[in-house]
């Protein structure tokens, strides 16, 4: 079955971008994990638009899917088979290393159900109560939660990413 092609992620990309500019209000810390959470999903769809555009080039790489967790898809635009050497070249100059920390910082963010076999707690996320301790919940729109400085941060890395996808995409 056909995915969606990497211009239409990069649509969703600049909505979400759009959005999360117009929920932020520095003054009000309820609007902080809201606008965390428009930025995960910025710097997620503009992953799977590197990813699509590569697929539509013909390279072969795995499934887009509605994944938050971008780690396969890391993982493979870090090793596209060597014919792909000048691909490879513009996918490193896009995704460093700091980028890539980046990402799995605000990938992080995105709910995840806990693994209750093994005890672990809810973690911090953008959307769900979580626990900071064992019985111990807090909601993202407290103050506290998350930070202005985490705002600026993620903002930075997803109108990046979003430049770059776009580029890449233009290019191919």
């Amino acid at each position: 079955m056909p995915e969606p092609s990497a211009k239409l992620w990069l649509i969703q990309v600049d909505s979400d971008l759009l959005a999360a500019q117009r929920v932020w209000d520095p003054a009000d810390h309820r609007t902080y994990c809201q606008t965390l959470a428009k930025f995960q999903q910025a710097v997620e769809k503009s992953i799977k638009a590197v990813v699509s555009i590569l697929k539509e080039v013909g390279v072969s790489l795995p499934p887009i899917g509605y994944q938050h967790q971008l780690s396969k898809h890391l993982e493979a635009l870090a090793k596209l088979p060597r014919i792909h050497r000048g691909l490879q070249e513009k996918v490193d100059g896009l995704l460093t290393h700091y980028h890539r920390a980046e990402i799995n910082a605000i990938s992080a963010l995105a709910p995840r159900k806990p693994d209750a076999a093994s005890g672990e707690l809810h973690r911090l996320n953008t959307e769900y109560p979580f626990e900071t301790a064992a019985g111990i919940w807090a909601a993202p729109a407290q103050a506290g939660s998350f930070s202005e400085s985490q705002v600026a941060r993620f903002k930075n890395l997803s109108n990046y990413l979003f430049a770059g996808a776009g580029k890449l995409v233009s290019a191919l």
